[in-house]
């Protein structure tokens, strides 16, 4: 994970996760992940329920909240801010390049 961006003291964002860095995740004290991709978006990338598996395994908390288009919805960062309230933290959101976990946090803080 060379992109984590810390956003605040319990919410960061980075580029796509995979299966194999969520140990070092979990190392890093990140204890729920949110992922802010669909599935399907790009044919290189796992699915969530792939990340799920790993993630469970490992002790993190998994939250799947896609974002189309870049384009968050009020839908959406409503599910963001009840799942930042009733989740462990730290958070680490990722989509593709971070850039859509970072403007449903922004919205969903907005709201």
């Amino acid at each position: 994970m060379s992109n984590i961006r810390k956003v605040t003291e319990i919410f960061s964002v980075s580029e796509q996760v995979l299966p194999s860095q969520l140990e070092k995740i979990a190392e890093l004290g990140f204890k729920t992940i949110i992922d802010n991709r669909p599935d399907g978006e790009s044919s290189d990338q796992p699915n969530f329920v792939e990340i799920e598996r790993v993630a469970q395994k490992l002790g993190l908390k998994a939250i799947y909240i896609p974002v189309v288009n870049g384009q968050p919805t009020e839908a959406a960062a409503k599910d963001l801010k009840a799942a930042l309230g009733d989740t462990p933290t730290p958070v680490l959101a990722y989509c593709r390049s971070g850039g859509r976990s970072m403007a449903l946090w922004t919205q969903a803080m907005e709201s």
